[in-house]
């Protein structure tokens, strides 16, 4: 570093005080530019309003995880969910005429690992406390095109419980008279969805179906 004169520090600060940018101009010229900044890793996982970049998701830590190491475990259920879209076995009508569908299914992974897990989570701690054996009771309230009940479903199955899944949906566009003043904003929202798109036959077991 070039020694700085004692009237060289009185200027720049006075300098610095006025005009910061000629004061961060002189500090290059003394100093030499400043290191490049590192660069940025590609990130572990990009998708549902999130991005990581320093972890590595459990679905990826192949016989480290008890979910995502376990026969048939998420992994298995997403890569299948995944290629019966693909395929046209199954259909979203959310994603109905985009061109990533792939891509967007893949960033709904840590979504669809919560749920999963959440399944396994409740299987566990009811073990011993349900009254009909090995039964266990799923609901869910915005059922939209099943792919929550998908996997909910894939999970339980892969406990070795046999579940009853209660679906409730509308299946409509959201009437104005249901919602309130501050939700009017999503009239006719979800005007998209259709009840006979639903993935409810993948895991061959029986959905009890509820339109409200």
């Amino acid at each position: 570093m070039i020694p700085e004169p004692s009237i060289w520090r009185r200027l720049r600060s006075s300098v610095g005080r006025r005009l910061p940018r000629v004061s961060a101009a002189y500090r290059v010229l003394l100093n030499g530019m400043p290191p490049a900044p590192p660069a940025v890793a590609k990130p572990t996982f990009d998708g549902w309003g999130m991005k990581t970049h320093t972890t590595t998701p459990p679905w990826e830590k192949a016989g480290q995880h008890p979910l995502a190491g376990m026969p048939g475990g998420f992994l298995k259920s997403h890569l299948e969910f995944q290629r019966r879209i693909v395929s046209g076995d199954l259909v979203l009508s959310q994603l109905s005429g985009r061109t990533d569908i792939p891509e967007a299914i893949d960033r709904l992974r840590w979504r669809h690992f919560t749920l999963y897990s959440s399944v396994q989570l409740a299987e566990t701690m009811s073990r011993g406390h349900r009254k009909v054996p090995g039964g266990m009771v799923l609901a869910e309230c915005g059922v939209c095109d099943g792919m929550g009940a998908f996997f909910a479903l894939e999970s339980a199955i892969h406990a070795g419980v046999d579940p009853r899944y209660l679906g409730y949906d509308a299946w409509q566009a959201m009437p104005a008279d249901r919602l309130l003043t501050s939700e009017q904003r999503y009239v006719n929202a979800y005007d998209y969805l259709q009840l006979d798109w639903a993935c409810f036959d993948k895991t061959d077991r029986e959905i009890e179906v509820y339109v409200s």
